[in-house]
This record gives C-alpha cells, sequence and structure tokens, in this order.
C-alpha cells in the first residue's frame, strides 16, 4: 500500500500550488484578473488613476482557492482509506496549508488595504501579514500536540482563519458585481474594512491562543459539548439568513456565522472544561 502515497501527497501538493497561484492572481494576475485601473479627473484638469478590483477576476481567485481547501480537506482522508498516513504527511499538509491559511490571507487583505484604503498609514495597510505568522505558528504548535487529548480545537484552526478571509474577499466581489450598498460607496467599504480589520487582529490572536474553540469531531464523549454543538448548527441556520437578508450580500451571512462560532467557542468553553473534568 506504500506504493499509493503519491495520492494523497499529490492531493497536498494542489493544495499548495492552488494557493500560491491564488496568491499570484490576488496581487498581479493577468489584465482580466483581478486588477483593474480606472482613470479619474479632477478639478483643475488634473488626472489621476483609481486602482479598482475587478469582480470577475475576484471571483476566479477564490474559485482557486476554494479548491485548494476542498484538495487539503481530501489529502487525509486519502491517506487514512490508503492506509499510508505517516509523519510525512503530516508535515507536508501543515506547509501546504501554512500558504492556504496564511499567505493566501495575508496578500488578499494586504491587497484590498493598499486598492480601497489608500489614505491608511502605510503600516496598517500590511496588517494583514500577521495571518500568515499566526497559521505558521498554529500548524506548527498542531503538530507538536497533536497526540493530545482534549474537546475542541486549541485555539481557531489555520483553515477556519482562512474561511474568514475567503468570506471577506467574497463579499467584495459580491458588492463589486451586484450592486449591494456599492463597493465604492461608504457601506460596501465599510464592511469590507471591518471583516479586513478583524482579519487582521481578532482572527490572528484567536489562532495563536490556547482558547479550547469548538470543533465537529469526537461526539458522544461529553453530552452538554454535543448539545452546545446542534444548539450553534440550530442558530447560525437563521442567523445566516439574517446576515444575508439585511447585508444584501450571502457572505455577509457567511462572517456572521463565523462569529457567532467564535463567540459561542469563547462562551461555551467553561462548560465544556466541567465536563470533562467530570
Amino acid at each position: 500500500m506504500k506504493n499509493r502515497a503519491w495520492v494523497p501527497n499529490l492531493l497536498t501538493m494542489g493544495n499548495l500550488l492552488g494557493g500560491v497561484v491564488a496568491c499570484w492572481w490576488a496581487a498581479s494576475g493577468p489584465s482580466w484578473a483581478p486588477w483593474e485601473r480606472e482613470q479619474m479627473e479632477f478639478d483643475g484638469g488634473d488626472v489621476a488613476w483609481r486602482v479598482m478590483l475587478e469582480p470577475e477576476g475576484m471571483w476566479w481567485v477564490a474559485a482557486v482557492w476554494v479548491v485548494a481547501v476542498l484538495m487539503d480537506v481530501f489529502d487525509g482522508w486519502a491517506a487514512r482509506k490508503l492506509g499510508v498516513a505517516g509523519p510525512m504527511g503530516v508535515q507536508l499538509d501543515s506547509l501546504a496549508d501554512v500558504v492556504t491559511s496564511g499567505v493566501v490571507p495575508a496578500v488578499i487583505g494586504v491587497t484590498m488595504m493598499h486598492a480601497w484604503s489608500p489614505a491608511l498609514p502605510g503600516i496598517v495597510k500590511w496588517l494583514p501579514l500577521t495571518m500568515a505568522a499566526a497559521a505558521a505558528y498554529r500548524l506548527a504548535r498542531f503538530n507538536v500536540r497533536a497526540g493530545e487529548e482534549r474537546l475542541g480545537f486549541e485555539g481557531v484552526p489555520a483553515p477556519a482563519g482562512a474561511l474568514w478571509w475567503l468570506g471577506v474577499w467574497l463579499l467584495a466581489a459580491h458588492y463589486s458585481a451586484f450592486g449591494g450598498p456599492g463597493l465604492y460607496g461608504l457601506g460596501g467599504v465599510m464592511w469590507v474594512m471591518v471583516g479586513v480589520l478583524i482579519g487582521s487582529t481578532l482572527v490572528p490572536w484567536a489562532m495563536v491562543s490556547e482558547r479550547p474553540m469548538m470543533d465537529l469531531k469526537g461526539w458522544a464523549k461529553s453530552p452538554s459539548y454535543d448539545r452546545s454543538r446542534k444548539s450553534f448548527a440550530i442558530a447560525a441556520v437563521p442567523l445566516f439568513a439574517v446576515g444575508t437578508i439585511f447585508g444584501g450580500a450571502w457572505p455577509l451571512g457567511l462572517l456572521a456565522v463565523l462569529l457567532l462560532y467564535g463567540l459561542w467557542s469563547v462562551f461555551g468553553a467553561r462548560f465544556w472544561s466541567k465536563s470533562q473534568r467530570k
């Protein structure tokens, strides 16, 4: 069976390379994706260029990124099914995740900051780089402590942090393509920039923290933990609908659910730990 290790390894490499392509497209892709330049004329005849992100290109970046993440989901499953799971695969998987869950969010965050917030101080525009550092630290810690038994995750997992940034990127693309509050109007910029700032501060902090965070594995070990997860799933559905309807964009519903996940985990962890001690 060892000669079949190339199957999960191929998926892992697809995860890594898909992240590299997403980074390249997000930063300086071909003419149709994702950059677009618009000439503006000011009073007095002065002419300047406004750099924008073109929605079609943003969808392509998101599509490549999602495919890479799906490969990450299936490489471990394939390794277990083929009986070839081992330490080499664990290390490769984490290295690939550093790209798709850390470097890609950092690159798209810096891209959005530079494109839409030219008035911000230079250091603030580079704030999303915290995601790359947090993902590397979070994944290294996971590898070191992989054998320890616990309820839930220790800190927000790197792919969940990347999911936040995917939601922000899709939110910007949605407003740009379908109107909503208007990407270059106050409403659209506000929602996107709030998402970027949360993703640059609270999300990386939650990733490197040691706070217990809810997962979807290991059922029937703690009744109170199982009830909490079921309650979260029930609450997430109407919240997604409310965020989508009132925000005018379904990615806003996704971000609302992710915020609920963080709050639910933080305030519910005390009950899980008490149950575990009993």
